[in-house]
């Protein structure tokens, strides 16, 4: 039994809130607390602990839980262990860093989560950013027993989990909330309301996926993932599967192949839609896990890819652990830029007093200060103070080409190529004449200038009917140093290149996707019809059981076997079934 739950304490608060159940979520306890208050307006629990009438709903990520935290006392918990015990924001944050994680925490214990899915990488996965309630027909009835009230268990809820672990049975999924008919309302399981997946599966399959998701969330807090040792350890089991070539690259095609295969067993699953449909996907898709560490992946494609090349969890992190071993421990770390820095401003300002103040000669006051003379020399002239040569090298005539050279703004190794002097004597000397460094500087800003102004211009005469995404391909170097140093510039020049429209060339297999989606929606169906022989198939009741049909449904004309499927569930003519939508329920 959960060390939260305590039998014989279920304590009255002022709210009649109830007291944690083994493993519950914070949307199921608030649920249990409105069910208990006889409440029918489900926004008066929002606003009652949340401080809005749709906050907390959210089953996911609810917001607003520094109200609830406040208005309930901390008797549950503190912020940071509600969301971290009792959501499933846990899962998202091993495979981020610490300050990704901190701003989650901030989001949700705010008013609004803002764009929070978008920043976890839920919005761009095509994993789906809606995740639906869940529970285990067995958990139900044991609940029921126990407690006298199912509710939701959190390792449920987890993206990846559609397995109960206790009774290795499939979850059913309600879909009131993710359809959008109670999006904002305070549910509890009710098992005339779950319904199956949409197809069955073998056991076996989803049992590694559940496990190794439930262990990502599990992790102790705090607990962020290196990139680069996910990586490594990744490589080292595709080199005890002969997956990596002599050299140590990626055998890409083959292991395109195989991770497709392994795919394939999830087709008609909720995860499908964003796994491989062919080899060539499967390819780009490792491709860009494997190669560059990813910090804004999708924690279920880790969680796939872990399934796929260890089948356990605690495989991976001996693979994880070993790699992290074997990474030799960072060299002492030197002094910081800004310590260095410091130090010498304390000498500097040092070598100043003793030549202002004390009348020492510029060799004396380096030599007290403990710097080369040379040193002292350029600090002199940067405060004005001008010191005769004696140098042995540089004679009248040489200082005299030596510096029209450098106010002209060549280059250091031409002048030095010139005068038959060193590039160091150079520098010195730049540094020791007063004025003269930032004269060199200044000019050689504006032959930059002038010259990346005019690739600039070329480039526009030659490319600008192709956009200036082009241009910028082409001379990146160019744009870049324009729009560090000379930005006003760029835009005003910008401005007079005619924009080009550009269509939507994103490449969609649309004949593949029809395929999947019209096996899902007839898999859908039966499963529906079996369930409820009686009742005729709506479209409404095709919507809950299978919520991404609802984005899809609106590009019908591009999916003529899914249009032609629906027509004959719903004994529809065989036209455009989305305009028929209200009349179909």
């Amino acid at each position: 039994m959960d060390k939260d739950f305590q039998p014989d304490l279920f304590p009255e608060l002022e709210l009649n809130i109830p007291a944690w159940l083994p493993n519950e979520t914070l949307y199921s306890l608030v649920s249990r607390h409105h069910r208990l208050c006889g409440d029918p307006h489900p926004s008066s629990t929002s606003t009652r602990l949340f401080g809005g009438a749709r906050r907390g709903t959210q089953h996911d990520f609810p917001s607003g839980l520094n109200y609830f935290v406040d208005v309930t006392k901390q008797s549950y918990g503190n912020c940071h262990s509600i969301i971290a015990k009792r959501t499933i924001l846990p899962y998202f944050l091993p495979f981020k860093d610490k300050q990704n994680a901190e701003d989650a925490f901030a989001a949700m214990a705010s008013p609004n989560i803002g764009s929070l899915k978008y920043r976890l990488g839920i919005l761009t996965s095509r994993f789906g950013a809606d995740h639906p309630l869940k529970a285990c027909p067995k958990c139900v009835v044991r609940d029921r027993n126990t407690y006298s009230v199912a509710y939701w268990h959190r390792d449920h809820q987890i993206p990846g989990v559609w397995l109960c672990s206790k009774h290795n049975l499939p979850l059913l999924v309600s879909t009131l909330k993710s359809s959008g008919i109670a999006r904002f309302s305070w549910l509890l399981p009710d098992q005339s309301k779950l319904s199956p997946i949409n197809k069955p599966f073998p056991i076996e399959h989803l049992k590694s996926l559940s496990e190794i998701s439930i262990g990502i969330t599990n992790l102790p807090p705090g607990t962020y993932f290196n990139p680069l040792h996910v990586l490594q350890a990744y490589i080292h089991k595709l080199k005890s599967r002969d997956l990596l070539t002599p050299g140590g690259s990626l055998r890409l095609s083959k292991i395109a192949s195989e991770y497709y295969q392994f795919s394939k067993r999830w087709e008609y699953q909720p995860i499908s839609g964003a796994l491989p449909t062919s080899e060539k996907n499967a390819a780009a898709q490792i491709g860009r896990l494997f190669r560059t560490p990813r910090t804004g992946t999708h924690p279920l494609r880790h969680t796939m890819v872990i399934t796929w090349l260890f089948s356990s969890w605690q495989k991976f992190l001996q693979s994880y652990k070993a790699a992290e071993a074997s990474t030799p421990n960072p060299p002492h770390k030197p002094e910081s830029k800004q310590i260095i820095e410091e130090r010498a401003d304390v000498k500097k300002n040092h070598f100043i007093n003793l030549i202002k103040q004390q009348g020492y000669s510029v060799t004396n006051a380096a030599v007290e200060v403990g710097i080369a003379p040379s040193t002292g020399m350029g600090w002199a002239s940067e405060i004005g103070i001008s010191v005769k040569r004696r140098s042995k090298i540089l004679n009248t005539e040489i200082c005299r080409q030596m510096t029209g050279m450098i106010e002209a703004g060549h280059d250091k190794k031409a002048i030095a190529s010139h005068c038959g002097i060193s590039i160091q004597t150079i520098s010195r000397y730049m540094r020791s004449e007063v004025g003269l460094l930032q004269k060199w500087t200044e000019k050689r800003v504006e032959i930059r200038r002038d010259k990346e102004r005019h690739n600039w211009q070329t480039l526009a005469d030659h490319y600008s009917v192709n956009g200036i995404k082009v241009m910028r391909m082409l001379g990146s170097s160019t744009y870049a140093w324009l729009y560090k140093n000379d930005r006003s510039w760029l835009e005003t020049f910008n401005q007079s290149i005619p924009k080009i429209k550009r269509g939507n060339s994103s490449c969609v297999n649309w004949d593949k996707r029809d395929e999947l989606l019209c096996c899902q929606v007839r898999a859908t169906a039966l499963s529906i019809a079996e369930s409820n022989i009686s009742n005729p198939i709506t479209l409404t009741c095709l919507l809950q059981s299978l919520p991404e049909l609802r984005t899809k449904i609106q590009r019908i004309d591009r999916l003529p076997l899914t249009n032609k499927a629906l027509g004959e569930i719903l004994n529809k003519p065989k036209k455009n079934i989305y305009d028929q939508r209200f009349s179909s329920s």
